[in-house]
């Protein structure tokens, strides 16, 4: 703001009527001088208002600045995380709706091959075999095959059996297509009780295998000569009280 001087009335202006030849403003200088004094101090006010109204309107403007700033990175912040919520759940639902439609193609695709294998005509009934709808002819046929023992052709190629061997078994065409495996059970499952003899090599039953082991560690029985050379009264061996354990193992000991 310039600096305005004051106005010193006192010196230049008088209370009297100013003679012809004094010096001395007239009241009209004085008038005049108070004017130009006055427009000076408009002039400096009205240019102190216009720095001001400059001063707030920079002001203002920074300040408009500012919160434009602050509030374009809380948009773009605000929008970014937006962004990334919005993808997550397009991911998620992508996912779930990738899970359900693996699903659903599933489901169709059985209910697609039910209708496929679901027998035609008027003769369905529920195959106890499998628990499904089939037609009469085809439940008869898994029946069969559930309930009867009939030989596979591997069965029969198992048995290795000559015409001659066959033609003995005397087997009726039932029997063989009813019962054959049950028929030929040992035969067809030789390699399951038959073994190697340790002692003849032969292959045998394997009966005969456990028996020759038990009568290995059967010391104390007795043969029937044996036992008849004892000469034992009916009275004297239901005196020993023996069991079939003691008769079996231990009977040579228990009888003197």
């Amino acid at each position: 703001m310039a600096n305005i001087k004051k106005c010193c009335f006192g010196r230049i202006g008088r209370l009297v009527l100013p003679a012809v030849y004094d010096e001395a403003l007239s009241y009209q200088d004085l008038v005049y001088s108070l004017c130009q004094k006055i427009n000076e101090i408009i002039d400096e006010l009205s240019q102190s208002d216009e720095d001001f109204y400059n001063y707030v309107d920079q002001s203002v403007a920074n300040a408009i600045k500012q919160c434009n700033q602050y509030t374009d990175q809380q948009i773009n912040k605000t929008y970014s995380e937006i962004l990334l919520i919005t993808n997550d759940l397009r991911n998620y639902v992508d996912s779930q709706n990738a899970g359900i439609r693996s699903t659903f193609s599933a489901q169709i695709s059985e209910i697609w091959q039910y209708l496929y294998n679901l027998p035609t005509g008027t003769d369905i009934v529920i195959d106890p075999t499998t628990g499904l709808p089939n037609s009469l002819q085809n439940t008869l046929n898994n029946m069969w095959q559930a309930l009867s023992y009939s030989l596979t052709c591997l069965d029969y190629a198992i048995l290795d059996f000559t015409c001659d061997e066959y033609e003995t078994e005397n087997v009726t065409c039932f029997q063989y297509a009813w019962y054959g495996k049950f028929i030929w059970l040992k035969r067809l499952y030789k390699p399951l009780f038959y073994m190697t003899h340790p002692y003849t090599g032969l292959t045998v039953f394997y009966q005969e295998v456990i028996n020759w082991l038990a009568s290995l560690h059967n010391t104390d029985s007795l043969t029937c000569q044996e036992y008849a050379d004892k000469n034992l009264t009916c009275d004297a061996y239901q005196a020993l009280n023996l069991t079939c354990t003691q008769y079996a193992w231990e009977l040579s000991t228990l009888i003197s």
